[in-house]
């Protein structure tokens, strides 16, 4: 099997200046350069960067996957708009994510190395997943914590998790794209998935509405507000990002937390997930079953009606595709016989059948094939 590795950058709050892509061509000749993005597929050899540095210097999300399992994202953020305690409380020690201090960035790593892939029918192309999950970015500076929920679960499926263990958050559905994009690229157990997002977002009754965006925003202080609109003005890519934090924050002032499941607790429902995701399967497959028998039935219907139809030219049929020595014509041949068998029991004329099947079995004597297929007839 040859080797495969892929290697996506992509820069969102702000361009590369031309210094910066000159030294990332240095790195690789090969790869594909952008002001937004660094993107090399490695089929030989390996990635002569670092992708640590990559991200310090360059680029605020990182995507790899290469063709022995492993998988990794690397999310940067800035500082000020995360609270690292909080991060770390979430993920409760999860060994598949660190988080990398880097001056006025902390850096998310989340890194699955799974090498079981490449024996489980392959391996995922590279290109497409990052652009499935680049919004996770903002939706985690906005306040959006179900991607650190995700990281947590996917540690409870591993069993890194005790079952006493309560959930980070309280709810996490409805998922959206991203996150599910999220947790398909990692493999999380799917029924646990299910599992954890049957319970929704707790938030207040009227938590998306304009009004209550408004009731925000209208909070802030004037000095505030003039600080935010100068931020715009210089062109800060996290004003907005800010504002989307304050008004879900505010939203959800004074909503009542549910009491968290525990890990043990998701992992049994899962299974109970599963065993009704196996029997919804089941019975799909049985109705598809019997779709195809209905339709394979009126297939045969139509065709014995055309037989009828045909009448005593049917039996002439029969010498017409023999005259071709061939498995093709054979098998017809036979089927028309089949038909014609299906007409006579239906009509009560099964021994005027029988004596005609006896006069093409002595003209085609010297044609053993053909009459092994007309074997199921007697």
């Amino acid at each position: 099997m040859s080797e495969y590795q892929y290697y996506e950058f992509q820069a969102v709050d702000k361009p590369i200046d031309n210094d910066g892509m000159d030294a990332l061509r240095r790195v690789s000749s090969r790869a594909e350069v952008t002001p937004t993005s660094f993107i090399n597929v490695y089929n030989y050899g390996d990635f002569r960067g670092n992708e640590r540095q990559f991200m310090r210097q360059w680029f605020d999300m990182h995507l790899y996957i290469a063709n022995w399992g492993t998988r990794r994202l690397m999310m940067r953020a800035p500082r000020h708009l995360v609270d690292r305690t909080k991060i770390e409380t979430l993920l409760r020690g999860s060994e598949l994510v660190e988080v990398i201090d880097s001056g006025d960035n902390v850096i998310l790593d989340f890194q699955d190395d799974d090498e079981a892939e490449q024996y489980l029918g392959g391996w995922e192309e590279g290109s497409g997943w990052l652009s499935g999950m680049m919004t996770l970015r903002t939706d985690f500076l906005s306040g959006d914590w179900r991607m650190l929920y995700l990281a947590w679960l996917w540690a409870v499926g591993l069993g890194h998790v005790r079952d006493e263990a309560p959930e980070p958050l309280a709810g996490i559905a409805p998922l959206t794209g991203p996150l599910t994009t999220f947790a398909e690229f990692f493999r999380i157990d799917a029924d646990l998935v299910t599992a954890a997002a049957e319970r929704p977002i707790p938030t207040s009754e009227h938590s998306s509405s304009k009004k209550n965006a408004e009731s925000a925003i209208a909070g802030i202080p004037d000095s505030e507000k003039t600080k935010l609109l100068f931020r715009l003005a210089e062109g800060d890519p996290h004003v907005s990002t800010e504002i989307r934090k304050l008004v879900r924050e505010f939203s959800n002032t004074g909503v009542e937390s549910t009491p968290p499941r525990t890990a043990g607790e998701l992992r049994a429902r899962s299974k109970e997930v599963c065993r009704e995701r196996k029997a919804a399967e089941g019975r799909q497959a049985e109705v598809r079953r019997e779709l195809r028998r209905q339709e394979k039935e009126r297939i045969r219907l139509q065709r014995i009606a055309d037989v009828a139809e045909r009448g005593e030219a049917a039996w002439g049929e029969i010498d017409d595709h023999m005259k071709t020595k061939s498995g093709q014509s054979y098998d017809a041949a036979a089927q028309l016989l089949f038909d014609l068998k299906t007409m006579a029991d239906g009509e009560g004329t099964t021994g005027d059948f029988s004596r005609r099947l006896e006069d093409v079995r002595r003209r085609y004597a010297n044609r053993p094939k053909f009459l092994e297929r007309i074997e199921r007839l007697y």
